[in-house]
């Protein structure tokens, strides 16, 4: 027993050297996928910026038939900084639905 537990790393402490080295590389393929994994589940698109509450308000103030079509597009055109559109295509919301009983 004390050529393993001897007072030095001698000859005997081969068996700590082979787990340590054992452990160092599971820990690095482990790395490794998790490096790789994370890189390929990143989104590669930009990230869309944040909606302002406002905007989510004012819709769902139009969806309850508070306001007209015409209020909506205004006011969504202030709160997002653009000219209001009267007519473009795809801008427009769907209509509200019809009011409960």
């Amino acid at each position: 027993m004390t050529a393993f537990f001897g007072p030095g790393p001698g000859p005997g402490w081969w068996p700590l050297w082979v787990l340590v080295g054992g452990l160092f590389q599971v820990g690095l393929v482990v790395g490794v996928v998790i490096l790789v994994t994370t890189l390929l589940r990143r989104d590669r698109r930009p990230p869309t910026p944040p909606r302002p509450a406002s905007l989510h308000i004012l819709e769902e103030r139009y969806a309850r038939g508070e306001i007209t079509r015409e209020e909506f597009l205004e006011r969504r055109a202030v709160l997002l900084g653009h000219q209001p559109a009267e007519s473009a295509p795809g801008q427009a919301p769907p209509a509200p639905p019809p009011p409960g009983p």
